[in-house]
């Protein structure tokens, strides 16, 4: 189960960096709760109720040089944030949930 980011006291409390890691819109618990009832009702293997970790996975299996650059740019974005600095994404950019300075 991924859910990214869940509109809880943890991510009210997350600073910037964190907050950009999760993206512009946040699920809150009772849609989390829904999205995971339907899919252990389906018999889901992986759950995803954040529709931004659908489109990451299918990026990632589609062009994975493509979701790498993105990964990157997601990485320079975090660290601009956790810097105080603003950094506006590429249009078609791909980010990713867990980046790493590898690659």
């Amino acid at each position: 189960m991924c859910p990214l980011g869940v509109l809880t006291e943890m991510y009210e409390r997350s600073d910037a960096a964190g907050k950009e890691v999760v993206g512009a819109s946040v699920p809150d618990p009772q849609d989390v709760a829904d999205e995971v009832m339907k899919g252990l009702a389906d018999g889901r293997f992986l759950i995803l109720p954040h529709a931004e970790v659908r489109d990451h996975y299918a990026h990632r299996v589609a062009d994975t040089d493509r979701w790498l650059r993105g990964m990157r740019r997601l990485r320079h974005r975090i660290d601009d944030a956790a810097a105080g600095r603003h950094r506006s994404g590429a249009p078609g950019e791909i980010s990713a949930t867990l980046p790493t300075r590898a690659g």
